[in-house]
């Protein structure tokens, strides 16, 4: 018999939630959004393998050179550790427009 799913708890919620609306907010080049939702020190490693800052991934939104179609991500790791959370997985992204640095 297998066990029951344990019920999401709120923080689960809430971190599922934020991850979906990080998602959208790439999909819609919405640079508040990303403002808020990335940490200062948030890098990102673009296709050609360099680290891309949060501000240069604003400033890209801002442009409207992210234009990412489709971007798929798949959590495999979450974890939490009093107030913070680890989530790790995969994405996977086209870009839609010409660009070399896209994050």
């Amino acid at each position: 018999m297998a066990c029951p799913a344990s019920p999401e708890t709120a923080d689960e919620a809430a971190l599922r939630s934020a991850n979906a609306a990080e998602v959208t907010a790439s999909l819609t080049d919405d640079a508040p959004a990303l403002e808020t939702l990335r940490a200062d020190s948030f890098v990102v490693t673009n296709p050609q393998g360099h680290f891309i800052t949060k501000s240069e991934v604003i400033k890209m939104a801002r442009s409207g050179a992210l234009c990412f179609a489709p971007y798929e991500r798949q959590v495999g790791y979450e974890r939490q550790y009093g107030d913070i959370a680890i989530v790790a997985g995969t994405e996977a992204v086209a870009l839609a427009a010409k660009t070399s640095v896209a994050g």
